[in-house]
C-alpha cells in the first residue's frame, strides 16, 4: 500500500473519531442540561408553597366565596402562582420537560389550579390584566390532559416493581 493511500485512511478513521467524540460530547452537554434542569425543578418544588400547609377552602363553591382564604393562604397561593408561571414559561420553552414535571408535581399542580381557579379569576377581574396566571393556568391545563392529575396512578404504586 503506497504512503498517500495509507494516509488517507488514517486520516479517515481520525476524522469519524473526531466525530463520534464530538457527538458524545453533545449528548453529554444534552444530559447535564436535563439534569440541572431537573434539579431546579425540585428546588422550585421545595421553595414554594405547594407544600406548606394551609387551609385553602376543599371545592369550587367554597372558592368562590373571598372568605375562604385567609390573608396567609392567598399570599402562599399567589407566591405560589407565581413560581408556576416561570415553571409554565420554562416548560413551553422546552427548557424543563413537561414528564418531568408531571412525574414530580402533577397532582400538586392540578389540586393547586383547581383551588386557585375562582381567586386567580377574581383577580384577573378586580386588575383588570387577563394575563395573571397565565402560564401557570396553561402548565396545569397541559397536566391536567397529560393524565398527571390527581386521576392518574401515583408513584409508589406505579413503580412498585422498581429495583
Amino acid at each position: 500500500m503506497e504512503l498517500a493511500a495509507l494516509l488517507n485512511v488514517v486520516s479517515t478513521f481520525a476524522l469519524v473519531g473526531a466525530l463520534v467524540f464530538a457527538g458524545m460530547q453533545v449528548r453529554s452537554a444534552n444530559r447535564g442540561r436535563e439534569e440541572q434542569n431537573a434539579i431546579k425543578l425540585i428546588e422550585a418544588a421545595l421553595g414554594t408553597a405547594l407544600g406548606q400547609p394551609t387551609s385553602f377552602g376543599s371545592d369550587a363553591d367554597e372558592a368562590q366565596n373571598s372568605d375562604v382564604y385567609s390573608h396567609d393562604a392567598a399570599r402562599a397561593l399567589r407566591e405560589t402562582g407565581f413560581r408556576l408561571e416561570a415553571l409554565g414559561y420554562l416548560v413551553y420553552r422546552r427548557v424543563v420537560p413537561m414528564q418531568s414535571v408531571k412525574e414530580l408535581m402533577g397532582g400538586v399542580i392540578a389540586t393547586w389550579w383547581a383551588r386557585i381557579e375562582p381567586l386567580a379569576e377574581r383577580e384577573r377581574e378586580s386588575s383588570g390584566n387577563p394575563r395573571m396566571f397565565e402560564w401557570a393556568q396553561w402548565l396545569a391545563e397541559r397536566v391536567i390532559e397529560r393524565g398527571g392529575g390527581t386521576e392518574s396512578e401515583p408513584a409508589f404504586m406505579a413503580h412498585a416493581d422498581w429495583k
